[in-house]
């Protein structure tokens, strides 16, 4: 397109001929190019706004991964060292159990041996005596039939309180026992409800990001939409 001369007019106002219609297409065109060069540069800022954007969500994103990740692997790592320590401690509980109870069975068979070789030399000492004294009076006979009386209520007492002994440490042995697997029971169960607590709170974290990045991508594009239905309008005006 030419230039266009400014002749013409009056000092009441300028005269619509050809020259100024010329000039007024003019201002048109260039405020029609100015508008077409500011939208292609919003469009493009815009474009590369939300690349920007997409990066460090993406980036973001990536780094709450790993990081979870990370998470899930030290707890599973934890968890598969502490019940290697449970087996551990369990397996040695039963060897000292084991090893107790060898111990008690060793000492009661001990003492059953030595009370029948004690009852056998007793009974044999008493035959020899009692043939031996025949000839002795009643008085004296009495006198030995209760010396022996007291020595087997010596011995079955003694056998009463060996047994009631050996009763009351395999009670208090059980008793430990059950308080200690009470215990790791309940360990473990803690340990389950903070892993479940946490896992809840990270769900519901993402849910809540999820959320805010849908809403303020809807209002983003309500927003966009606006701005273009308004800039076509002026184009349309």
């Amino acid at each position: 397109m030419g230039t266009c001369s400014r002749t013409g007019g009056t000092p009441q106002g300028p005269v619509l001929g050809p020259d100024n219609l010329c000039l007024e297409l003019q201002r048109h065109q260039q405020s029609l190019t100015m508008r077409h060069q500011h939208s292609v540069t919003m469009r493009h800022q815009q474009s590369l706004t939300m690349r920007h954007q997409h990066s460090l969500t993406m980036r973001h994103q990536h780094s709450r991964t790993m990081r979870h990740q990370h998470s899930v692997t030290m707890r599973h790592q934890q968890s598969l060292t502490m019940r290697h320590q449970h087996s551990l401690t369990m397996r040695h509980q039963h060897s000292r159990t084991m090893r107790h109870q060898h111990s008690l069975t060793m000492r009661h068979q001990q003492s059953l041996t030595m009370r029948q070789k004690h009852g056998f030399t007793m009974r044999h000492q008493y035959s020899l005596t009692m043939r031996h004294q025949h000839s002795l009076t009643m008085r004296h006979q009495q006198s030995l039939t209760m010396r022996h009386q007291h020595s087997l209520t010596m011995r079955h007492q003694h056998s009463l309180t060996m047994r009631h002994q050996h009763s009351l440490t395999m009670r208090h042995q059980h008793g430990f026992t059950m308080r200690h697997q009470q215990s790791l029971i309940m360990r473990h169960q803690q340990s389950l409800t903070i892993l479940t607590m946490r896992h809840q709170h990270s769900l519901t974290m993402r849910h809540q990001h999820s959320l805010t990045m849908r809403h303020q991508h809807s209002l983003t594009m309500r927003h966009q939409h606006s701005l273009t239905m308004r800039h076509q309008q002026s184009l349309t005006i």
